[in-house]
């Protein structure tokens, strides 16, 4: 089987990505490198993978579709194992520094409030956020 998997760099991806290939599968893996986790742990555990037999690697983005379609096409995996992801907290509250809302964590429960002192979501300021 041809197994497409995303954030075969990350520490589950790479562990699950050896485990299809000790088993025979074939496996496609994509990771963005994204600086958000450590660079260097995410090239080592790639290293690991490297030159086995019945393994690829493209450093595609998930969240582009143009690139994450060619894969597709010229793949054609069976099966997609998904595991690119980031944190939601930190992740989340990166969005929130735009916007309206203010992330507010106690000992008791993490949440969101309405921070009417922060400036309204624009274009400008939504382009100038750098999301790793």
């Amino acid at each position: 089987m041809k197994v497409l998997l995303t954030g075969v760099a990350g520490f589950i991806g790479m562990h699950c990505a050896q485990r299809l290939l000790e088993r025979g599968d074939e496996v496609v893996g994509i990771d963005n490198f994204s600086p958000y986790y450590a660079v260097e742990l995410k090239q080592a555990r790639l290293a690991r993978l490297e030159g086995r037999q019945g393994f690829r690697f493209s450093r595609v983005d998930i969240a582009d579709s143009s690139s994450l379609k060619k894969i597709f096409e010229s793949e054609k995996p069976d099966a997609v194992l998904h595991l690119a992801a980031q944190t939601w907290k930190r992740c989340f509250a990166r969005t929130l520094r735009y916007s309206r809302w203010t992330w507010r964590e106690t000992p008791t429960s993490p949440g969101i409030e309405v921070n009417p002192m922060a400036p309204a979501v624009t274009e400008a300021n939504r382009s100038a956020t750098k999301y790793p």
